[in-house]
């Protein structure tokens, strides 16, 4: 899917990699919190849906298939391990 993006819309190495379609700006988390809240809205989902809780529902998914604590550390970016054992001890209390 990104190279079908990289080859519908080009860029430079310097230049964003995903960026407002209207000034080319980079996007902030306000364009994508707004983008998630409309696309939540056309769906009829009534629930609060943040894209904070995409991370969360990835990471869960993931825990569950079987993934180690530390390959989720590192692609989260968690400085302690102690901050990705909050994700499977959530797991733990929800199955």
């Amino acid at each position: 899917m990104l190279l079908a993006y990289l080859a519908a819309f080009p860029r430079e190495a310097k230049d964003f990699l995903f960026t407002t379609l209207v000034h080319g700006n980079q996007l902030c988390t306000g364009d994508v919190r707004k983008m998630v809240s409309v696309i939540t809205g056309r769906t009829g989902i009534k629930k609060r849906v943040y894209p904070h809780l995409f991370r969360h529902s990835m990471t869960a998914n993931m825990l569950l298939r079987g993934a180690d604590l530390i390959s989720l550390r590192s692609q989260l970016r968690h400085t302690l391990l102690e901050t990705t054992l909050h994700y499977a001890n959530s797991i733990i209390f929800v199955e």
